[in-house]
């Protein structure tokens, strides 16, 4: 339903108010301008539109309108459009330049559709108020999935790109956006990132979101952006990279697997918080050069490294604090050069290959120290104070059948069959991965990604006192009390176990527990006074799973007036 007026050759101008636009089986056109506001267009069923457009200007980048048109787009909206609904099965005609959607509108919706075939998906530009891309797929494209642009409280949701040159990138001071369950799959794997966050974009909250199989995980350099929940898996280059500048972000319950660079990596990186991190399998744990100071490390387990690498290597980078690090299976443990006043407290190590071994080079004496013990200048030796940990056994370890993933079986799986987004992100939990084929031995003394025939594991904790990570956020080498709803608390989630970190301005957390995503709180990750937590006993990401129990009777210190609650199991059913 709904009316169009003044086509031309290149453009079908969508000028009805409200109009309803359907399109029940396949269409090839050039291009459609949205014309008025709240126009709707749907594909139905399985008919798909195909554009024959690759490279003609029909859209103004500055306007959105059809007239003074500078930029090729497919579906383009403009500043008299808004309210749009696009709900679409699209097909690209290739080219250099084309975008899929093009929008400068408010409050749009791009929900439940397929663009593939160009070389961009959606961009959203200049635009002050919300729209939502929901549920969406963008597929195929050569350049960008989706980019946001000098846009702000925009909202991702329920969205992959698949094989793109980069999945998503928020720039030109696009602020306070939430890309929120959503998965960017295979970007460029030599130039190309899942996630990048650039030119004064702040503030922006990314949730339970991942990048797999790309080039650069998720690289961000900007202020006060906040990552929950997230992971980055088998990419070419690094996991994470806060650089050039970026501060005061926040990054909680963040799991790197098996990339070929480092899990994290910081370059001038600033009065950043991190808790509950499981880096595992890639060149190197952490990473952090060029004047990286005034940082927080809370809860992060560290297992498997590069040949000669070791489980953190700080350079030019001062004034960190780490509390409740485990390391095992690097190269060494800790190497610090012309790096002073690093503060290290509950440190363990095991399972190192030189040893647990602390380095130091051109330091200040004594500045320096682990679990309360100074480091010399040019030490080489045990790490001081440090307790002995074991992995054997800790996870629950090779999946043989999933049941969301059909292609998780007890045979090893060529990479070259995993072709689809659903290949790589439906599967039972979110500790599951794809591994390579290498049963004997879960932590690879190699930084290492399924290429050949692949095998899925869980790396959810088991039960049992075989190992070190159940239960052990408290004091190491021992398991903390256990959590019984209107009894008192753990010691572990006591208010006194609190940290307060560097950023401007300073705030003071819970150590073993984080923010609840459902609680009235700042929405952080950090559990701070005043807020609904969740207790976490563990080392690493994996916090426990089925229903939350009621709260414990929390005593305050540090941090007050908070309610604990925990998940019903604290290792994996």
């Amino acid at each position: 339903s709904g009316t169009n007026s003044g086509s031309t050759l290149l453009n079908i101008d969508l000028i009805q108010a409200s109009g309803i636009y359907t399109i029940s089986t396949n269409v090839t056109i050039p291009s459609i301008h949205l014309g008025n506001s709240k126009i709707s267009i749907v594909t139905l069923g399985a008919s798909v539109f195909n554009t024959t457009n690759s490279a003609t200007n029909t859209c103004n980048n500055s306007t959105g309108n059809a007239s003074g048109v500078n930029v090729p787009t497919f579906i383009c909206g403009g500043t008299s459009a808004h309210f749009p609904w696009i709900e679409v099965k699209a097909t690209g005609n290739g080219g250099t330049t084309l975008y899929m959607v093009f929008l400068k509108t408010v409050f749009g919706m791009i929900n439940n559709s397929e663009l593939s075939g160009s070389p961009y998906g959606v961009k959203i530009s200049d635009s002050p108020k919300k729209n939502v891309i929901l549920n969406t797929r963008l597929m195929t494209l050569s350049k960008t999935g989706i980019t946001i642009f000098n846009s702000n409280d925009q909202r991702i949701e329920d969205t992959i790109t698949y094989s793109t040159k980069d999945g998503l990138i928020i720039t030109d001071t696009s602020l306070n956006n939430t890309v929120l369950n959503s998965a960017f799959v295979k970007s460029n794997v030599s130039t190309g990132f899942g996630i990048k966050v650039m030119n004064g974009s702040n503030s922006n909250r990314i949730i339970d979101s991942q990048t797999i199989y790309g080039g650069t995980g998720i690289q961000i350099e900007t202020y006060d952006n906040i990552l929950t929940g997230c992971k980055s898996h088998a990419n070419q280059f690094e996991g994470l990279v806060l650089a050039f500048g970026s501060t005061r972000n926040k990054i909680v319950n963040f799991q790197a697997m098996h990339n070929i660079g480092n899990s994290i990596h910081m370059i001038a990186s600033t009065q950043n918080t991190f808790q509950n991190l499981a880096l595992i399998n890639n060149l190197l744990g952490l990473k952090m050069e060029s004047t990286s100071t005034d940082n927080t490390f809370v809860n992060m387990l560290i297992s498997g490294t590069g040949s000669v690498f070791s489980a953190m290597e700080i350079y030019s980078s001062d004034n960190n604090q780490f509390e409740l690090i485990s390391t095992f299976n690097a190269e060494a443990s800790i190497e610090l050069t012309s790096s002073d006043n690093n503060i290290f407290t509950k440190y363990t190590s095991g399972g190192m290959r030189q040893g647990n071994t602390c380095y130091t080079v051109t330091v200040t004496g004594g500045s320096n120290t682990i679990n309360g013990s100074a480091l010399a200048n040019s030490f080489t030796g045990a790490c001081p104070g440090t307790i002995g940990i074991t992995l054997t056994s800790a996870f629950k370890g090779l999946a043989t059948s999933d049941s969301k993933n059909p292609q998780v079986t007890a045979t090893p799986v060529s990479n070259t069959a995993l072709t689809t987004a659903d290949s790589h992100t439906m599967f039972d939990n979110e500790f599951r991965y794809w591994s390579p084929d290498a049963t004997s031995n879960m932590h690879i003394a190699a930084a290492t990604k399924c290429t050949t025939t692949c095998e899925v594991y869980d790396w959810r904790n088991v039960s049992g006192a075989a190992h070190s990570l159940i239960s052990g956020s408290g004091i190491p080498g021992s398991l903390n009390e256990t959590f019984t709803p209107a009894s008192p608390c753990p010691t572990a989630v006591d208010g006194s176990n609190a940290i307060t970190n560097a950023s401007a301005p300073t705030q003071t957390f819970l150590v073993a527990a984080i923010e609840s995503k459902d609680g009235t709180g700042d929405h952080d990750g950090l559990c701070e006074s005043n807020e609904t937590c969740i207790y976490s006993p563990n080392i690493g990401a994996y916090q426990g799973e089925g229903s939350l129990l009621n709260s414990c009777t929390f005593t305050g210190g540090g941090v007050s007036n908070v309610t604990i609650q925990a998940y019903q199991y604290s290792f994996g059913q």
